[in-house]
């Protein structure tokens, strides 16, 4: 896709762009949003930010601001698609090595959470049982104390 640059031409001074011109092709649809470019691909917008970061996905934004409002052209995106090497990964119903990998990370992951589950109900099962023991000890030393008083007042008389 090519863009026409008009220029308005000042005395002595550099071209400035006065607008761009796209031909009024439908697959020159701008998408506006995160949410509209996720809906076009396929993919989360999670994983269209990581795309981005890491493979060079074609997101437009304001210049000089690096969070702010996002917009991608069809065409472009289209062509990273057919350029990228994600072209081969799976599509809905197809089974391949990444949905493996994903399917043993979120298994892994349940079990580490299943095991930290675990490991909570242990400690505060053990802290209950120094509580108890706590007591336990608190009700000797006070048996003991009072034995003493009781002896020592014995050979006082």
């Amino acid at each position: 896709m090519r863009f026409e640059l008009k220029f308005l031409q000042l005395q002595n001074s550099p071209a400035i762009p006065d607008r761009f011109v796209m031909p009024n092709d439908s697959q020159n649809e701008i998408l506006h949003s995160w949410k509209e470019i996720s809906a076009y691909i396929g993919r989360g917008v999670r994983t269209l930010q990581r795309y981005e970061r890491l493979m060079g996905f074609p997101i437009r934004r304001p210049l000089g601001k690096r969070r702010s409002s996002v917009m991608a052209f069809r065409v472009e995106v289209d062509a990273w698609l057919q350029r990228s090497p994600h072209r081969g990964f799976r599509t809905r119903g197809e089974d391949n090595t990444l949905t493996t990998k994903l399917a043993e990370a979120r298994q892994q992951s349940r079990l580490n959470r299943e095991r930290a589950t675990t490991n909570r109900e242990q400690a505060a099962q053990i802290r209950q049982m120094v509580r108890q023991q706590r007591e336990q000890i608190r009700q000797l030393n006070e048996q003991i104390a009072a034995s003493l008083a009781k002896h020592s007042q014995a050979l006082q008389r």
